[in-house]
């Protein structure tokens, strides 16, 4: 009985000082918040590139040509026919269609096709317009200018010269990405000459043929 009632009193204490601990300033411990690192600042972008805007003319010959841009065809001219000797404007004659590049600066020298009226053609052919050159700077290869250079002298042949039938160039044999383009732009193979400057390495004769 008196271990009942020492219960019951306990019980009632323990009640009573639940109810005023918070008044005596009994305070529960709070946790240390975790320190969160500092953003790592990130270097701002530097000026973008500009990009490449191309721009495209013709020309009656190699001598109105700017004199920067007549220097970079030549390096080109050189760089796309190695083998074939140092040449100059007088040795690339010819009406040329140019594609020049401008990127946040000067314009240069992207791309050329040059083509000769009535000239002699190799073997037996006799004389006619043919493609003298087709040159793109090494930077700029592989980005379709020369495709889209010779298409505009295609259409201008069609449009503007209706008496020519037939359109030549020559290739070398070995160089399989450029009688691959003029096969797909309708040239087909009509012939074979010595390359006088690399014997070992015919020149294909290949013509497009006008209705």
């Amino acid at each position: 009985m008196r271990a009942k009632i020492f219960r019951s009193i306990f019980a009632a204490a323990l009640l009573i000082g639940l109810q005023f601990w918070p008044a005596c300033g009994v305070e529960f411990p709070q946790p240390t918040p975790t320190p969160h690192p500092a953003p790592i600042p990130q270097p701002s972008p530097g000026p973008q590139p500009t990009a490449p805007e191309f721009s495209y003319s013709t020309w009656a010959n190699y001598g109105l040509l700017p004199p920067q841009i007549q220097a970079q065809v030549l390096t080109a001219l050189n760089e796309c026919f190695p083998g074939e000797g140092s040449l100059t404007l007088s040795t690339v004659p010819g009406e040329i269609y140019l594609a020049t590049v401008r990127q946040g600066g000067m314009p240069s020298f992207a791309s050329m096709v040059s083509f000769l009226t009535n000239w002699r053609l190799p073997d037996t052919l006799g004389r006619g317009d043919t493609i003298a050159n087709v040159c793109t700077a090494t930077a700029w290869r592989g980005k379709g200018l020369a495709t889209q250079l010779l298409n505009r002298v295609i259409a201008d042949f069609r449009t503007k010269r209706p008496g020519v039938k037939n359109l030549y160039l020559t290739v070398r044999e070995d160089n399989t990405a450029a009688r691959s383009l003029y096969q797909k732009l309708g040239f087909v193979q009509i012939g074979q000459v010595v390359d006088a400057t690399r014997p070992g390495v015919p020149l294909l004769t290949m013509v497009l043929r006008f209705p």
